[in-house]
């Protein structure tokens, strides 16, 4: 997948996702690159996310638990990686 981005700082970013779902179980896996063809800063990073939705709180409503990661490669400018877990409800 391609996007561009045109705001204030326009950038383009290349992504690649891999994803695998089985009933209420999601994984995928995500690699991205930044390009400076705006002259922006470049990055190149990747990440992983698992997500979980098959907690039923009512009949129409799942309790949906996820966590995700992101690694940063390279990048320009400094940047950091990081960790998410997260609660939510689905309906």
């Amino acid at each position: 997948m391609q996007n561009l981005v045109l705001t204030k700082r326009a950038n383009w970013t290349n992504r690649v996702k891999l994803q695998y779902q089985k009933g209420a179980l999601t994984a995928s896996a995500n690699i991205w690159d930044r390009n400076r063809i705006f002259d922006n800063p470049g990055y190149f990073a990747g990440g992983v996310y698992v997500g979980y939705s098959g907690l039923k709180l009512a009949s129409n409503m799942n309790l949906v638990l996820t966590f995700s990661q992101i690694k940063v490669f390279s990048a320009d400018t400094p940047r950091k990686s990081g960790m998410m877990f997260s609660a939510g409800v689905g309906f």
